[in-house]
């Protein structure tokens, strides 16, 4: 099927504060911004467009356009992803393994030109384990080799998503993010006004995206939020409210097409929050049971609320790329649908499917 994108193309360097408090010689991971910043951005273009003041009050008919802090009104996006030209690209899923295939004199690749080959974990039949309260079959790799580690890159582009997908593992391709972007982290210190020196437990890290020319942020939308949009080829992101420019387009992929047969493993795109933690309450994902799952370290979700010039709550999220196995094929359409218990107007929970099955059948 064909999926409305908004590409959101840098001038120049971007810079987002990181959420995390600091720590003395601790090393931040790279992550990209949140879809809130986008969405805010989107909002505040809508309003200046129409020559409304986005710190006074708000008329009630773009009220239900913007929505508030808490809710993304009939913006309908979700993301960020990462483009770069005519290509596009996406958090790598948890379950994937790298092997170092022999080269030509007999030893294993440990270099750029080695090629790769790889796999992806399953649940383990038998074995299982007890975790906060959800027993779960333990993910395990099917096989024993030397040469077998975590993928160094990042990244998977959409084509090699697809052949993920359909069980096309071992020949996929992945890309590390210094092909697209580079990242400074910096320490800053907030300064007191009037003494001009360092205000006391007010240190922060900012994390400084500079892309390469034809790259930058992508989401996919709803047909209707392009209209909302008409007319808008600007926004301003990130610290310094930096000057980026928008386009819209259009994707034709398989990647959200509903399995036929076999088993499911939901792969997240974007984050997702559960009332039990890394998992639903029910231990069910559209009434199917969970058998395995490969989670990620989960990822505080925040922000500031502007309207009411407070802190927003902080919920912690599933990170996108973890991976739920489940015991069946459910038929919801992934692009319309969420598994996030909290912010789905926000593209939380926002995923794919591939068939796990195959690789148990493949590897009796």
């Amino acid at each position: 099927m064909t999926y409305d994108v908004i590409y959101f193309e840098p001038e120049d360097w971007l810079a987002f504060r990181d959420n995390r408090a600091f720590e003395i010689g601790g090393n931040g991971k790279v992550s990209l911004p949140k879809i809130e910043t986008f969405i805010g951005a989107l909002k505040t273009a809508i309003l200046r467009k129409n020559g409304i003041d986005p710190n006074k009050e708000i008329p009630k008919e773009y009220k239900e356009i913007i929505g508030d802090s808490q809710t993304a009104g009939k913006i309908e996006i979700f993301g960020p992803f990462l483009f770069k030209e005519d290509k596009h690209y996406f958090p790598i899923p948890l379950g994937l393994f790298e092997e170092k295939i022999d080269t030509e004199d007999g030893n294993k690749g440990d270099n750029d030109e080695a090629k790769k080959k790889y796999g992806f974990m399953q649940p383990h039949k038998s074995l299982r384990k007890e975790y906060m309260g959800y027993e779960l079959n333990l993910p395990w790799i099917p096989y024993m080799k030397d040469g077998i580690e975590q993928p160094e890159e990042q990244l998977i582009e959409l084509k090699q998503l697809e052949n993920l997908k359909a069980g096309n593992i071992e020949n996929i391709q992945l890309t590390k993010t210094e092909e697209l972007f580079k990242v400074e982290t910096k320490v800053g210190i907030k300064l007191e006004k009037k003494l001009k020196k360092a205000e006391e437990g007010k240190l922060y890290s900012i994390k400084t995206f500079r892309f390469i020319e034809g790259a930058g942020f992508f989401c996919f939308a709803s047909p209707d939020t392009p209209r909302l949009l008409q007319g808008i080829d600007e926004v301003f992101l990130g610290m310094k409210q930096r000057s980026v420019k928008i386009r819209f387009g259009k994707i034709q992929t398989t990647l959200f097409d509903t399995l036929q047969d076999g088993k499911a493993a939901v792969v997240l795109l974007t984050p997702s929050i559960f009332k039990g933690g890394f998992i639903p309450e029910s231990k069910r994902l559209f009434d199917t049971e969970i058998i395995s799952a490969i989670i990620g370290r989960k990822q505080a979700i925040s922000g500031w609320d502007i309207l009411n010039n407070q802190p927003k709550p902080i919920y912690h999220a599933v990170p996108a790329g973890s991976v739920y196995f489940l015991d069946g094929n459910p038929q919801e359409n992934p692009f319309n649908s969420s598994v996030s218990d909290e912010f789905s107007d926000f593209g939380y929970g926002k995923y794919f499917v591939m068939n796990w099955d195959y690789i148990r059948r493949d590897n009796k």
